[in-house]
């Protein structure tokens, strides 16, 4: 894992530059997941209500209540909105890690920036909400290789690319297999789609492995270098089925708004209203025959809400904790749920460097790209500023501790330094940097993981239903049906008579 391993004297020579008037690293806008106030607030917590007066208000009695705001949790509420439905987020602004914040009105991804053609429920779920997204007609994949910078690297021509002759012909036959894995490779979301035994035969293999046994070294290498941007681990430590399913999709058109996908959870966010409860951190869940009760700090105070179904839209270690009732299955599936940590560094910059590339890609360098966030040209005509978000994985584990523990200053001049590498002279336009922490970004899909897990993490319990993409796959499409079939279940149960309803296991 490569990313914040950098010579001392470089480091202290860097931080140095980036403490320079001429550039800010502010503090303002989502700064990612707090994991401190997760591990008081439930890892450590102590039994019973924590508020000053010691009791639980009740609020009300739901037919649902939807734990997290995050996009899989504002779909499931979307689809329940028939329903008499509370949706409990601890953040201030729904939407987890697809949300936006913005430079002087400049949106930025937190997390999510692009998808591929919005099809089926998905095309559905933006028609009912009135969103329509843009193609990406900037370059999605230019690659800067020591120096040397190839546009759409992943699907043209690999001849620009600085690599001899035999190298390029194995890029080219990689390049024919993942067009050809798009329409032949029977994995599909959601998951339950997918052709039987699809999956099962590319569970074997690790991405790097697959396109590295059948490419080459230098097809592996790139591999590696997209395993690490879309999932923030090695290829070594992905699954050849989801590894491919992600691969193959970069050869079709991508699609986005200005500043990420966050745009459809604030459209969500507004049709929910006033069904959601921002600043609630839900630490214990507990159901029974009557029904469920979901217990939450809000304003220093404890609440008590009392449903007939809940759906829980948050990441596995987290469930395991707050549910303290779950089945030994689900539990020991959970268990075995690794995540990614990540890292994005938003800049903004008083010149436009990057004019026609939505992804810069640049091996090599702390970060695995550079991303304009924006479809098209357009929002960088007539302009002398613009907005870069660097992109850094930092693995799982060990990743963690690292980046916890290292202080802004570090990340941004580490990201400053690898600018200049790609830009010459990039750094001393930026005037303003931005760190976002993601602790636990992503689950990590490793080999054995969407066969032997996902299944007992996606299905109900009781009067519990799951969603988030620990239960489909870590991307747009993924939260989106996750949210989707968690309510599809929810409403089935809501509407069967008590009599014939299944009791929770124990």
């Amino acid at each position: 894992m490569r990313g914040l391993v950098a010579a001392a004297a470089l480091l202290l020579a860097r931080t140095a530059a980036a403490a320079e008037p001429r550039m800010i690293v502010s503090t303002a806008g989502f700064r990612g997941e707090s994991c401190q106030v997760c591990h008081e607030t439930i890892r450590d917590r102590a039994p019973g209500p924590s508020g000053a007066d010691g009791v639980l208000i009740p609020v009300g009695f739901y037919d649902a209540v939807v734990v997290g705001g995050g996009l899989s949790g504002l779909v499931a509420a979307h689809y329940l909105k028939d329903f008499r439905i509370l949706v409990l987020d601890k953040e201030s602004k729904v939407g987890g890690k697809f949300r936006r914040e913005s430079f002087d009105n400049r949106p930025y991804p937190v997390a999510g920036v692009y998808m591929g053609e919005p099809t089926g429920k998905v095309q559905d779920l933006f028609k009912s909400l009135g969103l329509k997204i843009e193609p990406v007609t900037l370059l999605a994949h230019s690659i800067n290789i020591g120096g040397t910078v190839v546009p759409n690297w992943l699907s043209d021509d690999p001849s620009g690319l600085p690599y001899p002759t035999p190298v390029q012909e194995r890029l080219r036959k990689m390049q024919a297999f993942l067009r050809d894995f798009i329409e032949h490779g029977g994995i599909e979301l959601p998951i339950e789609s997918s052709q039987a035994g699809a999956i099962d035969k590319l569970e074997r293999f690790s991405l790097r492995q697959y396109i590295e046994n059948g490419y080459g070294r230098e097809a592996g290498d790139l591999a590696d270098l997209f395993s690490r941007d879309v999932f923030g681990v090695s290829g070594d430590h992905i699954s050849a089925a989801a590894g491919l399913y992600f691969f193959s999709s970069e050869l079709a058109p991508a699609f986005t708004w200005a500043g990420g996908l966050g745009k459809a959870s604030e459209v969500l966010g507004e049709e929910l209203g006033p069904r959601i409860s921002t600043g609630s951190f839900v630490w214990k869940v507990l159901q029974d025959p009557g029904g469920a009760s979901v217990r939450y700090s809000q304003g220093g105070r404890d609440f008590e809400a009392r449903a007939r179904a809940v759906i829980f839209a948050t990441p596995s270690m987290v469930t395991r904790r707050i549910a303290s009732d779950l089945g030994e299955e689900k539990r020991a599936a959970m268990a075995k749920v690794r995540y990614s940590s990540y890292a994005l560094v938003p800049l903004k910059l008083k010149a436009v460097r990057s004019k026609d590339a939505f992804i810069h890609w640049t091996p090599g360098r702390v970060f695995t790209d550079l991303t304009s966030p924006v479809p098209n040209a357009e929002p960088l005509r007539g302009t002398t500023t613009q907005v870069l978000v660097a992109y850094v994985p930092m693995g799982e584990s060990e990743g963690r501790r690292k980046l916890l523990a290292a202080p802004d200053s570090e990340l941004t001049a580490k990201v400053l330094a690898d600018l200049d590498t790609v830009f010459p002279g990039g750094s001393s336009d930026v005037v303003e940097a931005r760190v976002v922490r993601w602790g636990h970004a992503m689950p990590v899909p490793y080999p054995g993981f969407l066969s032997k897990v996902r299944p007992a993490l996606a299905a109900p319990e009781g009067r519990y239903f799951f969603a988030g993409v620990d239960t489909q796959l870590p991307c747009f499409e993924g939260a989106v049906y996750s949210g989707l079939r968690a309510a599809d279940a929810a409403r089935k149960f809501l509407q069967t008579p008590d009599s014939a309803k299944p009791s929770a296991p124990r």
